[in-house]
């Protein structure tokens, strides 16, 4: 809340959360309700909130707000009041006497602390949203407490210890990708690779796979190099993947447990079941299909380029070599149903 006369208003409710809230150049920062029945009050749990340069006082509980439960906010300045009202006429307080108060069901901030938030301000103007993000030398940052909320007001995950204020604070991003996730079919296998160029707070990669882009499963991890700013190349093989359009993703952790996601690379994976006799082979070699197959033969050398093709339809192929050099190759078959590759050696 920016700019308004109180910025929450608790009026005539028992049982009121407030929580992770900023109260910004407001005449009060949170107030409760004058003038209730006599013999009549209702609860108030107040945590994790900022109250930034009030016009008169950042928190006023009038008589009858009791029982009052007031911990891990932020103040600032601290030259403006505090007022505990359970009897008309208590004078204001700064927030170390604040914190000497005693009264039954009640709870006078003694983990809260006063300092300025240091607000992102992007806007320069304070009139957007954005403009309360923390900045990395925020005193709000790790200075909250759990109060059962799992993202923040953009809806990042609070993980950890939360911080005090609208947003948690996103540090930079662990990981910077020079090449981004591949993925690609590999002896009935599906090949993952990717390449860092800088790490920081690196600790692992989860690899994860889906069937639609939506449902996600751990496959694998990838422990990361913690600190680095040279480039790192990681692989991974997924052994077992599903016949048909793949979804692959990093979810790569920090040591601090906050985590952020690759992009995500997708592949056709169909297996296909066929042998390659004799294998290793001296030039000539035949392959075997278990049914009846349309589509092309692909031989790669170890490089990746294509250096034979041949168009098959039947059950079976007969394949010449030997004017290639001795050495590893791969033969890609490709179908309407995907490619499917298999090792050979040709040896001279």
């Amino acid at each position: 809340v920016v700019n308004a006369v109180r910025g929450y208003y608790i009026n005539y409710e028992d049982g009121v959360e407030v929580y992770n809230n900023v109260a910004f150049n407001c005449g009060i920062g949170y107030r409760t309700s004058r003038n209730l029945p006599p013999g009549t009050y209702f609860a108030v749990d107040m945590k994790n909130n900022i109250s930034y340069n009030p016009g008169n006082a950042h928190i006023e509980f009038i008589s009858g707000t009791t029982p009052m439960n007031s911990d891990y906010n932020l103040f600032y300045p601290d030259s403006e009041l505090l007022y505990f009202i359970p009897v008309a006429g208590t004078t204001g307080a700064n927030l170390t006497t604040w914190q000497t108060y005693s009264y039954p069901n009640c709870v006078f901030d003694p983990n809260s602390n006063t300092g300025d938030p240091l607000f992102e301000n992007a806007s320069g103007t304070f009139s957007e949203p954005e403009d309360f993000k923390l900045t990395a030398s925020s005193p709000a940052i790790n200075a909250g407490t759990n109060v059962g909320l799992t993202t923040d007001y953009a809806g990042n995950p609070i993980v950890g210890t939360p911080d005090i204020g609208a947003y948690e604070f996103q540090s930079p991003l662990a990981v910077e990708y020079l090449s981004p996730l591949r993925a690609f079919p590999k002896d009935n296998s599906v090949m993952l690779s990717w390449t860092s160029v800088n790490e920081q707070n690196n600790d692992y990669f989860l690899v994860q796979r889906s069937l639609d882009g939506r449902i996600w499963k751990d496959i694998g991890k990838v422990e990361g190099k913690g600190n680095t700013l040279s480039s790192r190349s990681y692989k991974m093989v997924d052994l077992k993947p599903e016949n048909g359009t793949l979804y692959y993703r990093l979810k790569q952790y920090d040591y601090d447990g906050v985590f952020s996601y690759s992009n995500i690379a997708s592949v056709r994976f169909e297996k296909t079941d066929f042998n390659i006799y004799p294998n290793p082979t001296s030039g000539r070699l035949e392959i075997v299909f278990p049914g009846n197959i349309n589509g092309e033969i692909q031989v790669f050398n170890i490089l990746g380029k294509s250096v034979f093709y041949k168009n098959i339809n039947g059950v079976r192929a007969d394949l010449n070599l030997s004017h290639l050099p001795g050495g590893t190759y791969f033969i890609g078959i490709d179908t309407k149903d995907g490619l499917a590759t298999e090792k050979i050696v040709l040896q001279k």
